[in-house]
């Protein structure tokens, strides 16, 4: 049996089904040809109980995610589907979660989800080899979706997750470099961290990266990304050095795209930093500088509806 959902490829199924009285279904199961995913179905009255096994398996949607092992426990009763357990080990780490679907005139979801000690660089890999994170994520939030079908929930997602990535590295920039030699960032290079946190926002296609900080020995980091639903992303970051002569923190631009990110000092304080410079030298100008272009930028913003 092969499934036919749009912009999916998903494997050819194997279906039994045990029939009871009247042709009534009593029990069945349905599993990949291959063995890693098995659904076993029973009926309870008016309900169906399923378990949903999954072994070493290669996510189909969005990112090609590689599964360890996972449980579903879910319950069909008419229009519901109630998914009262997700287990899922990935990555040395947990999700675990629930959620609730209904379909009637319209198709609804909600759920929640918790993500433990997942090990993030080769999921962040998958996303960007350019610049990319390693460390473990701790994660919480909540999801729900509206559509009229199902192949839309997707494009109608809402979701507010909490993050924490602990003793990582981000890979494929030095932010220590772009701030204090007021440059855009060069090809290699890290910035190794104790946390970097923040929230995601979910709204259909579009993330919206919020509250972002990162601290390490170095340095503190404070900044927000929006990916649009062309991939491409607009952000800023302030980042401070620590026991530095520095009286601001340095602004930075973030865009490109997902997959190939550009991080600099904004123009505006490059602008700042460069006056200030020359008119009152290294240090104390440069900073002052710096902080006057930034709040001409921050100042011109206001009436340009940024």
């Amino acid at each position: 049996m092969q499934l036919d959902w749009p912009k999916l490829k998903l494997p050819t199924l194997s279906l039994v089904l045990n029939l009871g009285a009247n042709n009534q279904l009593d029990s069945a199961q349905v599993n990949t040809l291959d063995g890693k995913v098995v659904a076993d179905v029973k009926s309870e009255g008016a309900e169906h109980v399923l378990v949903m096994n999954v072994d070493q398996f290669k996510w189909p949607i969005g990112l090609p995610l590689f599964i360890d092992k996972a449980r579903l426990d879910m319950r069909l009763k008419n229009n519901a589907l109630d998914i009262s357990n997700i287990d899922i080990t990935m990555y040395d780490g947990k999700i675990n979660g629930k959620a609730h679907l209904l379909w009637d005139k319209n198709w609804r979801m909600n759920g929640d989800l918790k993500v433990s000690q997942l090990s993030v660089q080769q999921p962040s890999r998958l996303v960007s080899q350019k610049i990319y994170l390693s460390g473990a994520l701790n994660s919480q939030g909540k999801f729900s979706a509206n559509a009229k079908n199902a192949s839309a929930l997707a494009d109608n997602l809402r979701a507010d997750f909490k993050f924490s990535v602990s003793n990582g590295v981000l890979h494929g920039l030095d932010l220590v470099k772009v701030a204090s030699l007021m440059t855009k960032q060069s090809s290699g290079g890290q910035t190794q961290f104790d946390q970097f946190s923040g929230l995601l926002q979910v709204t259909g296609k579009q993330y919206h990266l919020q509250d972002l900080k990162i601290s390490s020995g170095l340095l503190v980091s404070d900044g927000q990304v929006k990916i649009k639903p062309n991939k491409e992303l607009d952000g800023t970051a302030v980042v401070e050095m620590k026991n530095s002569a520095s009286l601001v923190g340095i602004p930075l631009d973030i865009d490109g795209t997902v997959s190939d990110p550009l991080v600099m000092p904004s123009k505006a304080a490059m602008a700042g930093a460069v006056a200030g410079t020359a008119i009152l030298g290294p240090g104390l100008g440069t900073s002052l500088g710096m902080k006057a272009g930034t709040a001409v930028e921050k100042f011109k913003g206001l009436f340009d509806g940024e």
